[in-house]
């Protein structure tokens, strides 16, 4: 299954990524966008964002 990803950049601070929705974007797109927005603002995400983080694609 692939997952969306979200969260800061792991090597480049200040750069938020949001992307990998695929074909369900429309549904699943709002709610990385809330969680990536909550983030930037410093506030807690609205669910466990761990398993989106862009650092499961650093070896």
């Amino acid at each position: 299954m692939k997952r969306a990803c979200g969260g800061e950049a792991p090597r480049h601070r200040g750069l938020w990524l949001a992307f990998g929705n695929q074909h369900i974007g429309f549904t699943t797109g709002p709610g990385t966008g809330a969680a990536v927005a909550a983030m930037i603002a410093g506030d807690a995400p609205p669910f466990e964002v761990k398993a989106f983080s862009p650092d499961r694609y650093i070896a």
